[in-house]
């Protein structure tokens, strides 16, 4: 999924900065006890803000999905026939089955089970049951 060319963003530490680099060597294999995949990219520098030996946090991204629906971790409840969330529907909460994608540490896409304009209840998950009447605070 990597390929020569493609862009990495990253912040050097101390340096809220960010910076963009081009891939340009990537190592043809992955670590298989660190399950991690070396490459090279090269970032202009003419301000010499990037010093050699710096530690780097590094993001590529590998693939841009338009209009995903995304949703905190914590919405989403495991279920025996999968995952499901609690959608607000008329003032009551409604669990609705959903198919996941991608996920990062705080968010889940969701490929199927929502819509957009769907409203997914993200807190107060202990307390909710099917048809429990709801009250949303915090809106404006």
């Amino acid at each position: 999924m990597v390929e020569v060319g493609d862009e990495i963003n990253f912040t050097i530490s101390g340096n809220n900065k960010k910076y963009i680099g081009k891939v340009y060597a990537i190592e043809p294999k992955i670590d298989p006890v660190t399950r991690t995949l070396q490459i090279r990219a090269l970032c202009s520098n003419t301000g010499r803000e990037i010093l050699p030996g710096s530690f780097a946090s590094v993001e590529l991204v590998l693939k841009k999905i338009e209009n995903a629906i995304l949703v905190p971790s914590e919405a989403l409840i495991p279920d025996i026939q999968g995952q499901k969330v609690f959608v607000y529907r008329n003032g009551i909460a409604t669990p609705q089955q959903v198919e996941t994608g991608i996920r990062t540490d705080e968010n889940v896409q969701l490929t199927s089970g929502v819509s957009e304009g769907d409203t997914i209840i993200t807190s107060g998950m202990l307390q909710l049951r099917p048809g429990a009447p709801v009250k949303i605070s915090g809106f404006e």
